[in-house]
């Protein structure tokens, strides 16, 4: 799972930013964490629930690709249960970055 959040974000963000890739890799694992997929960081995307990612995880992983990517906006159809439910949406990107 990580490594297709590390792909994105090698893929997608900006060159011109300057960012080593140990500061890609950071990025990554704190985008795992505010996703809350820490436990599930090595796990292989496809693979049945027992050993992938269910249903919700795989929305979030969803949701980290885009976030590797360093959005200026980023629009979510539903709020997910969790740290950013109960926020105000001004406090949301606070969380996230």
């Amino acid at each position: 799972m990580r490594e297709t959040i590390l792909f994105s974000a090698r893929l997608r963000l900006d060159p011109n930013l300057g960012l080593s890739q140990a500061d890609v890799k950071r990025l990554v694992e704190k985008i795992i964490d505010t996703v809350e997929l820490t436990c599930k960081r090595n796990s292989v995307v496809g693979l049945d629930k027992d050993d992938g990612l269910s249903f919700a995880e795989k929305k979030r992983l969803s949701i980290a690709v885009e976030l590797a990517a360093s959005p200026s906006v980023l629009f979510l159809d539903e709020v997910r249960p969790g740290p950013i439910q109960n926020q105000p949406p001004c406090n949301i990107s606070h969380i996230v970055f």
